[in-house]
């Protein structure tokens, strides 16, 4: 045990200083979500993603829309509980038409080939690290990271015309750059006239 540092706080300081920690608990929020409101309320309702600490979820109907907006302070308290720390500032619900996932917790990505070209990726990320202990968890975190990517498209996600990233809805456009959209729509009406 002499000389043996902790990983966990090693990973810890490696996300920070690659910008990947906000990321990550963001992407737990929407991964706990299930577990925070409950297996009834999760046929209901999902998370779709977090952006700029709002955590967008979709509910089947607009009667479901309003009642989880009555429960949202509880909702963010028990989530930022369960992360242990205030990443979510606000939950924006909206009725959604597609239907919610089958399963009522995340299904775990199987494992899936990456090319040769995504694997040089991740091995060429992980030599920037200057600890050479860590350099294999952290490829590995990138593979998974891109099997994970694969699966959600063999899944139906498709990836959004306008930011690139993954979104499960039918539109070209994902949900905030739709919304992004219909705002500078807005503003330019707003100064024509």
């Amino acid at each position: 045990m002499r000389g043996q540092i902790p990983l966990g706080p090693l990973l810890d300081q490696l996300l920070s200083r690659l910008g990947l920690a906000n990321a990550v608990a963001e992407q737990k929020a929407v991964m706990l979500w299930p577990q925070i409101i409950g297996p009834l309320n999760a046929r209901h309702c999902w998370a779709e993603r977090v952006r700029d600490k709002v955590l967008f979820v979709t509910a089947g109907s607009h009667a479901w829309a309003q009642e989880l907006s009555m429960l949202k302070a509880q909702m963010l308290e028990r989530l930022n509980a369960a992360l242990g720390k205030p990443v979510i500032r606000d939950i924006h619900f909206r009725a959604g038409r597609k239907r919610p996932p089958t399963t009522a917790s995340p299904v775990a990505p199987q494992p899936l080939p990456v090319s040769a070209a995504e694997r040089a990726q991740a091995t060429a990320l992980a030599a920037q690290i200057p600890h050479p202990e860590l350099r294999p968890h952290l490829e590995r975190a990138v593979l998974h990271w891109q099997r994970a990517r694969h699966w959600w498209q063999a899944q139906g996600w498709r990836r959004c015309i306008g930011c690139g990233d993954l979104h499960r809805r039918r539109e070209r456009f994902c949900f905030d750059c739709q919304a992004q959209s219909r705002r500078r729509g807005r503003r330019k009406e707003t100064i024509e006239r």
